[in-house]
C-alpha cells in the first residue's frame, strides 16, 4: 500500500493466475487458442491489479500446432504423470513468453517515460489523463524481436 508496484505476470489480463508453470498448465488444460503476458499494478488481489500493458501470443500458429497435435486425448494429470514440465508444449509456451517478456518490460518503461501513459492515483491513464485498461505493445514487441 506504501508504494506503487509493477508486477510481471505470465498470463493475458483476463487469463490465469498463479505461477507461471500453474498457468502454462491450466493454458495447456484448456487448449488456450492465445497466451500472453501483462505489467499490472499489485493490489492485494492476486495477479488482477490495473493492467499497464500487455502482448499477445497466439498459440495456433505453425510452432505450436504440431505440439497440440501430439498430446491429443490426453488428460492434463497423463501430461503432468509422464513429462512434467519437459513436455514439449509447456516448455514452448513458456519460451515464446519468456522470448517476449523483457521487451514488454522494456518498452513499458518507454512508455511511461516519453509519458504516453502515467500511473497516477493507482489507476494506468494516457497521456490526457483518461483511464486505460492496458496498452496492447504487440507491434512493439514483434519489432523487437525482428532485430537482430
Amino acid at each position: 500500500r506504501r508504494y506503487t508496484l509493477i508486477n510481471i505476470h505470465p498470463a493475458l489480463p483476463s487469463g490465469p493466475i498463479g505461477t507461471w508453470q500453474e498457468v502454462i498448465w491450466s493454458l495447456i488444460e484448456s487448449r488456450a487458442p492465445k497466451t500472453g503476458a501483462m505489467l499490472h499494478l499489485v493490489t492485494e488481489e492476486l495477479d488482477r491489479g490495473p493492467v499497464v500493458s500487455y502482448f499477445t501470443l497466439p498459440l495456433t500458429s505453425k510452432p505450436f500446432v504440431e505440439e497440440w497435435q501430439a498430446i491429443e486425448g490426453k488428460s492434463i494429470t497423463q501430461l503432468k504423470e509422464s513429462c512434467g514440465e519437459w513436455l514439449p508444449l509447456f516448455r514452448l509456451i513458456r519460451r515464446e513468453e519468456y522470448r517476449r517478456e523483457l521487451h514488454l518490460l522494456a518498452e513499458t518503461l518507454k512508455t511511461i517515460a516519453n509519458g504516453t501513459i502515467r500511473i497516477e492515483n493507482r489507476a494506468v491513464v494516457d497521456s490526457t489523463g483518461r483511464p486505460l485498461s492496458g496498452l496492447c505493445l504487440d507491434s512493439k514487441i514483434e519489432e523487437a524481436l525482428a532485430k537482430p
